[in-house]
This record gives C-alpha cells, structure tokens and sequence, in this order.
C-alpha cells in the first residue's frame, strides 16, 4: 500500500480529500483551487457547477494565455473537465466531514494542485506524454466570530 504525504498538517478538525494522477490539466488545477479556496463549500460547488454547464467562467489571473475578456471578470476561461473532477473532490470531502462529524457549515481550507507523473501515450502518440495532475482539497468547520464592541474610549486611544 502506498501512503502520501499531504501538503497540510492533517488534523481532527479538517476533511481531506485526494484525487491522485488525475487525467486534467495541472494550469486549469491550480487557477481553480484558488479562486475555491476560503469560500464555504456551497459556494464552491455552486461555482463549479456554473463552470462545468458553461454559465459562469472562472477568473485567470495567473495562467492566463488564451482566455478572453469575460463581462464583469477580466480573463476567464470554462475549464469543463477540470471543474468536474475537482467538483468530484469537494463532494467527497464534504462526505468525509459528515462521517467525522464537523457539521455542515464548512469551509474549504486546502486547496492543492500540483503536477503528477508523466506517462507516455500509447500508440501513435508514443512521444508525447499524458498530462497528469494531483489535487488535494481539505474543509473545516466555519467558526462563528464574535464582534467585540468597540467602545468611544477605544477608538480615541
């Protein structure tokens, strides 16, 4: 049996899931995970799913060769395949999180996505290599913070 190390301290709190040597692109990954990670997991499925039936794009601030203007966004692009695989994720995290018991307001914490290993194309395609990428997405409780008061004495100070 292989182990992983994943790339956040695992704790009793947080819900992880792994999709490993997924078959989407690594670009598409990684703009993905950060414009989900922070937000509460309704939310992000929301989004995913707008992506994956191309209603809303999903913003490109880093890979961003090849997207066009999109109104209201700047650079987007529909990353279908890659949207429905890490949707795929979300849900299995959030599946995790119900057995452990962390309630059903969550929030994704860790949102991963590196390169996986090249592995040759068989056939015709002998030298090109298929595109691999691994993906980890974690979900913590949100935590309710209380507003203090701040008083007229604190703010003059």
């Amino acid at each position: 049996m292989v182990t992983y190390s994943y790339a956040v301290q695992k704790s009793a709190e947080m819900a992880l899931a792994l999709g490993h040597d997924l078959g989407i692109s690594t670009k598409d990954s990684i703009e993905i995970c950060s414009r989900i990670r922070g937000k509460k997991v309704g939310r992000a499925k929301v989004m995913l799913e707008s992506a994956v039936n191309l209603e809303t794009p999903i913003k490109y601030t880093r890979f961003s060769e090849g997207a066009s203007h999109k109104p209201g966004m700047g650079m987007g692009k529909y990353p279908v395949k890659a949207s429905r695989a890490i949707l795929a994720l979300v849900k299995s995290a959030e599946a995790n999180a119900q057995i452990k018991g962390l309630g059903k307001d969550l929030m994704v914490a860790h949102a991963l996505a590196q390169k996986g290993a090249k592995s040759p194309k068989y056939g015709r395609h002998l030298r090109r290599s298929a595109k691999r990428t691994h993906v980890e997405i974690g979900l913590v409780p949100v935590k309710k913070i209380e507003k203090k008061e701040i008083t007229k004495k604190e703010t003059k100070a």
